[in-house]
């Protein structure tokens, strides 16, 4: 790989998006394009394992079709990488339950099919933030990765989150 292919793979945005089905596809793929985004897309969870290992990925999109063991494979990877990828799970059951069982094993965001552009641009943008912020905060600290409001709020992971042994006031 040269270095010009580098930088120009480092400038898109690419949004990976996994669907084993095409029938919500093509309504997702004009809400990113929509959104100025580059998807790379993928049928399996192999095809996107190779993806993932050659380009240089911004966010996943996967569809709740894939196998259990796929999906909770690409969660753990997202989150464990040295710089994490946010993941998205579409869905077209909508259903409270799954969406806080993807929220706790690692998910970013869930959308729910068909995809509403408006929608697809609010949650890619909060997406591509959260990914600058943890490349960005990777970058300057070797520590522990701080928590996010959403996960302390949500309660996911482990909490490594200390009360302050005492609080100040100027009362």
């Amino acid at each position: 790989m040269t270095a010009e292919t580098l930088q120009d793979q480092l400038r898109h945005p690419y949004v990976l998006v996994v669907f084993p089905r095409n029938e919500d596809l093509s309504g997702l793929l004009k809400a990113l394009a929509v959104a100025g985004k580059v998807p790379l897309i993928c049928h399996t969870f192999e095809d996107a394992q190779d993806v993932l290992k050659h380009h240089h990925i911004q966010v996943i999109i996967c569809e709740d079709h894939l196998p259990r063991t796929a999906l909770d494979t690409i969660l753990k990877f997202a989150k464990h990488r040295r710089k994490p990828i946010p993941v998205i799970i579409a869905s077209r059951t909508g259903e409270w339950e799954e969406f806080l069982r993807v929220l706790r094993q690692g998910a970013f965001d869930y959308l729910v099919l068909p995809p509403r552009q408006e929608e697809v641009s609010r949650v890619l943008e909060l997406a591509m933030v959260e990914s600058h912020e943890a490349n960005r905060r990777q970058s300057e600290c070797t520590g522990p990765r701080p928590f996010s409001a959403r996960e302390l709020v949500l309660g996911l992971g482990e909490s490594r989150f200390e009360p302050p042994a005492r609080v100040f006031s100027r009362d």
